[in-house]
């Protein structure tokens, strides 16, 4: 067995009772502490509860004793399994995490994501939590307006279709069964959740929101859902619709309100059969209300048609009198219908979006948390089907790049979880235990799978001469596997073994627990003799037990075992971990726990022991000639919970893994990250470094086995140093290509970064800031501090196309169109330079007006520049005469600008977190969208897509869609535990694959959207 390599059993958690229960007669659940009652009602009641790894959960429990009968409660149950296999599938639905059934005390019960507190949403504190409900918002704010009522609706539509779409029914859908997780709507009351029927059912449901026919069919949760949105946008009772308030002349959202209840007078039909069938048919209308379509117009439309339609009919009869009549009726009939025709064309293309962009949130999401396996699956679903649309642009390229994760040979993608990974000692194979059981075994040289072993369970590792494996059989018996051909040998050895790993090429360490015996016994069987080759009795623990295993490691000569026993149980639990010698078992190292070590790994000699922590998530390092009371050299807190997956390498690195889908390498010495390998399927479960040449093998929960090499992660995420110079600002540019990066840097200077890794970096002096690479992407121009913007070659030492162009002062800011012929440039006094380059005669410089310039920018072209600044303006110059063509007063002063690639529209964002784009000619209304940033600063234009990136508060890349003013994601340039700055400037290169993001705290993001399927 390999230095650092720990065993763990198969289910650490089958070692681990359920945690305390809070105080009789508190339901025990497992892995769940019980803390307050927060809500019940006749047949259940709901606790605020929290899991094992400290995340506060909603817990109902379902007593049987509470129903009339046997059949009401089965119903529930049955109501719940069919519920959660939909709500994990749809975003808007609560998700039931877990169910479980307990006939001995009467009951079953379910776990569910936990409802925003009122006060301090996803903060809790459980003495003074309350969840956030709908009722609540309610009466807090009293009628809402339309809009927001509308995409409530849609929200609350949404779950109900999915339900509907399964054959399930949520019978009572009221305000205080609506709560608030993560700021959306969702709806509570899961245990309601029953089978659609017309069948006589538990009678549920709330006076005022059951329709006259009775709870228990689609149409009636759609009466529910109807009134419940006559309540909230007109702030009267739901027993007094259909009446209007009063003061709604008065309203400023009148029109839309009406709007809206043309839909719910349709929801809330008293005969079920003119009301809508389900909630997908009430989702579709809600949605063209949201896309500012008049479904008062369509119903218009309707009635029109079906008049129209009568009358023909009874004009037929009569045809050879009023042909003409029937004709002009029909043709009217006809317009109708293709107004509706289109109406909901757009409607379902509204619907498209509207799903691509809640994918692209949740794939985000999910790499901010590093889930990216989860996130690859989101993104897959945007995939276009059956020759339908394809929404994906450079947003979902870009997403899709950074789940890939980091490079790494895939040698199996799912499957068995897979549960210990080994190399041999020499390096030959390497060894992945699974729940099946059985060792897969493949070529570490080429990464060919080679062979699988049935039977191998508790894999520990391989001999000497890497001709056995280690395990114990279906008798827990210590075995050995022969890797040629698989047959099997058994110790011929009394009790339950605990492999540990070999000692040399025969020889195996196992601990041994005999039944009602204590202390147990540590013990080396050779197997090539047949008999115990030494053992001895494991020292007790403080409390004297002796203490069941849970863990141990074993150093590569044998010489050392490090061994985590448990004692007690429920609250009274405590870990045990000793460094023993071996073979005379003297402890050198012992200490008692509160936390438990879900894995540990010794070093070559011994001299320091690791432990991966689970409840503090911590990984510490301790050296073992240390009095027993001596803190750790280091503790280093993970990025993610459970680290469980512990491997030591000969040069000094950790390798940590967990409850992501990311290893993060540790240098053993410091504790400080040295890289992270991203990208699992799923969480990671075990790793092991090959002995030779240090590439990483791990393994997943969902029986993906990757191995990475020993080359860094993948290149070009983030770029550090680049922080603000003196009396300059931050700017940066990107070739054509993408492959190079220039960008102000301290000192004045521009750092030129290659990034496709091929080196070469440099930095040059006395520069305001760089500005744009030339065509071919092998020369970059620059605003110097000598008043000059200088072409210099990337490459250092190359004279090849430098030029130089003097300007009448020292600008604070430039820009260079994109066909390479014209600039502008600003200084601080307010001067606005403008000329071509090839003619630096023909420069001309005047007053821009600003009082102090923020920014200049120049259309693609060269005909246009536009420039901003303190006095709140932003004027609009012809490059080639100097002469001022527009004034635009924005709002709020805009910060920063840039042009379209076709020079015909210009984007301004204000500090307000509102980007405006418009028409420079001035033929169009500007168009605006404000973003969740409170300040925006930087701006492009995709070059080849209809796209605005804005950069914003903590780190958000806003990508809007040009065409809808439409948000379809924020890309984030933190990740879920960490909060970048401000995106202080964006740029975007030619071919439009490469995005840069320069950050206030002097960081560079970079994003790639590499073209393709």
């Amino acid at each position: 067995m390999q230095a650092g390599d720990g065993l763990r059993l198969s289910n650490p958690a089958k070692a681990l009772p359920a945690m305390s229960p809070a105080a009789t007669p508190t339901p025990r659940i497992p892995d769940y502490e019980l803390i307050r009652l927060i809500g019940g009602g006749s047949y259940g009641d709901v606790w605020l509860a929290r899991g094992i790894t400290g995340a506060f959960r909603a817990v109902k429990i379902v007593w049987r004793d509470r129903f009339p009968d046997l059949r009401p409660f089965a119903r529930e149950f049955e109501g719940i399994t069919r519920f959660a296999a939909v709500s994990l599938r749809e975003p808007s639905q609560l998700a039931l995490l877990h169910a479980g059934r307990d006939d001995s005390a009467g009951m079953f019960y379910y776990v569910m994501e936990l409802a925003d507190d009122t006060e301090q949403g996803r903060a809790v504190d459980p003495a003074r939590y309350r969840p956030l409900t709908l009722r609540e918002v309610f009466a807090q704010r009293g009628r809402l307006p339309a809009a927001e009522v509308v995409g409530l609706g849609v929200a609350l539509a949404r779950a109900l279709a999915s339900l509907h779409a399964a054959g399930l029914v949520h019978r009572d859908v009221k305000p205080s069964n609506v709560i608030f997780v993560g700021g959306v709507p969702k709806l509570a009351d899961v245990g309601l959740v029953t089978a659609a029927s017309t069948e006589q059912i538990t009678f549920v449901g709330t006076e005022g929101f059951v329709p006259p026919e009775g709870p228990g069919a689609p149409a009636a949760d759609v009466y529910s859902l109807g009134k419940l949105l006559y309540e909230l946008s007109t702030g009267l009772d739901r027993n007094d619709f259909p009446r209007l308030p009063a003061e709604l002349g008065e309203w400023t959202d009148r029109r839309e309100f009406l709007e809206l209840n043309e839909v719910l007078l349709r929801a809330c039909e008293g005969d079920a059969r003119r009301r809508f069938t389900d909630a997908g048919a009430l989702l579709d209308e809600l949605l063209l209300l949201q896309a500012g379509k008049s479904v008062r117009r369509l119903r218009r439309a309707e009635r029109r048609l079906s008049r129209a339609l009568r009358v023909a009919a009874a004009l037929a009869v009569i045809a050879a009198f009023a042909g003409t009549g029937a004709w002009v009726e029909r043709r009217r009939a006809n317009v109708e219908t293709m107004r509706r025709a289109a109406a909901e064309a757009e409607r379902d293309a509204l619907a498209r979006r509207t799903v691509y962009a809640a994918t692209l949130a949740r794939a985000q999401r999910a790499l901010e948390q590093d889930y990216y396996g989860q996130a690859r699956r989101f993104l897959a679903t945007s995939r276009p089907q059956n020759a339908g649309p394809d929404l994906r642009g450079f947003e979902w390229r870009a997403l899709d790049h950074d789940a890939l994760g980091d490079e790494a040979r895939l040698l199996r993608s799912g499957g068995a979880a897979g549960l210990t990974a080994r190399s041999s000692p020499r390096g030959r194979w390497w060894g992945v235990s699974t729940r099946e059981p059985s060792l897969l075994l493949w070529d570490a040289g080429t990464g060919e799978e080679r062979k699988k072993i049935a039977g191998v369970q508790l894999f520990s590792g391989f001999s000497a001469d890497e001709e056995w494996a280690l395990g114990i059989d279906d008798r827990s018996r210590l075995s050995r596997w022969r890797v040629g051909d698989g047959r099997i040998e058994s110790a011929a050895s009394v009790g339950t073994h605990w492999p540990i790993g070999w000692t040399d090429g025969a020889r195996a360490v196992a601990l041994v627990q005999r039944p009602q015996q204590r202390p147990h016994m540590l013990r080396c069987w050779d197997f090539a003799a047949g008999k115990v080759a030494w053992e001895g009795a494991v020292p007790l623990t403080d409390d004297g037990t002796g203490g069941d295993f849970y863990g141990a490691t074993l150093t590569a000569d044998g010489r050392h075992c490090a061994l985590a026993l448990l004692s007690g149980r429920a609250s009274d639990a405590r870990w045990h971990v000793l460094v023993l010698a071996l073979p005379d078992l003297r402890v050198r190292w012992k200490r008692a726990l509160e936390d438990r070590p879900l894995a540990l790994a010794l070093s070559p000699d011994g001299a320091h022991l690791f432990l991966a922590l689970g409840n503090s998530r911590t990984v510490s390092a301790f050296a073992v000639d240390a009095p027993d009371g001596s803190a750790p050299e280091w503790e280093f807190r993970m990025p993610f919970a459970q680290p469980e997956a512990l491997a030591l390498d000969g040069a000094g690195r950790l390798a940590v893994g967990g409850r992501r889908s990311s290893v993060c390498l540790i240098d053993a010495g410091t504790g400080k990250v040295v890289a992270t390998r991203r990208g699992h399927e799923s969480d990671v479960r075990s790793a092991a470094f090959h002995p030779i040449n240090r590439t990483l093998l791990t393994t997943g929960s969902g029986g993906d086995v990757r191995w990475w090499s020993d080359q860094p992660g993948r290149p070009g995420r983030t770029l550090a140093g680049f922080a603000a110079p003196a009396g300059g600002g931050r700017a940066l540019c990107l070739s054509p290509d993408g492959r190079w990066l220039a960008a102000t840097a301290p000192g004045a200077r521009a750092r030129l970064v290659a990034l496709d890794g091929s080196g070469g970096d440099r930095e040059v002096e006395g520069v305001v800031a760089p500005l744009a690479f030339s065509a071919d992407g092998k020369s970059c121009w620059l605003a110097t501090r000598r008043g000059t913007l200088e072409l210099e070659p990337v490459v250092a030492g190359s004279d090849a196309g430098r030029r130089s162009v003097a300007l009448p002062f020292v600008p604070i800011a430039a820009a260079i169109s994109a066909d390479g012929k014209r600039f502008a440039a600003v200084d601080k006094e307010a001067r606005l330079a403008l000329g071509p380059l090839d003619n630096p005669a023909a420069v001309r410089a005047f007053s821009a007006r600003h009082g102090y310039p923020w920014w200049v920018a120049i259309s693609p072209q060269g005909d246009l520049v536009a420039t901003g600044g303190r006095d709140g303006v932003t004027r609009l110059w012809s490059a080639e005469s100097g002469e001022l063509v527009r004034e635009l007063r924005p709002a709020n002063a805009a910060v920063n600008g840039a042009f379209s690639p076709d020079g015909k529209l210009l984007a301004l964002v204000e500090e307000s977190g509102v980007a405006e784009w418009q028409d420079v000619r001035g033929q169009a209304p500007a168009r605006t969208l404000l973003t969740s940033s409170g300040v925006l600063q930087g701006v492009a234009f995709h070059p080849r897509e209809p796209r605005l990136l804005l950069g914003g508060r903590d780190g958000a890349l806003h990508v809007v869609d040009l065409e809808r003013a439409l948000e379809l994601v924020e890309l984030r340039a933190g990740s879920g535990q960490e909060t970048a700055a401000t995106l202080a400037r964006v740029a975007i290169s030619r071919d439009g694959q490469h995005l840069a993001g320069y950050l206030e705290d002097g960081s560079i993001r970079l994003w790639h959207a590499p073209r393709g399927d």
